[in-house]
């Protein structure tokens, strides 16, 4: 009656789940490079690099977003100033200067 138990090769070891653990919790102090270097040293384990690697494209989708912020950012900036040298109505309210940061 006893079946032998079948190994799930979805099954982690303990240290595994702590580097992907890590490669998700250190983006909040190494930014980019943590998970990089995870994903660098436990390239053999697919649970680790799977995670390592979604700590990447999160880093480059949240640089990404705050690069297109920043430039949408000086757009108005620049727009607003061109505007007040011309002697033009300003086409952003100055509120906007205080609600877009």
């Amino acid at each position: 009656m006893n079946q032998p138990m079948q190994v799930n090769e979805l099954d982690t070891t303990p240290d595994e789940r702590t580097m992907a653990t890590l490669a998700h919790a250190l983006q909040l102090v190494g930014s980019w490079i943590a998970p990089l270097i995870i994903f660098l040293i436990r390239r053999q384990s697919r649970f680790v690099s799977f995670h390592a690697l979604q700590a990447l494209l999160l880093q480059i989708i949240h640089t990404t977003i705050v690069i297109v912020l920043m430039m949408l950012w000086f757009v108005t900036i620049f727009t607003t100033v061109f505007h007040q040298t011309t002697g033009k109505p300003p086409v952003f309210p100055p509120m906007m200067f205080l609600v877009m940061p």
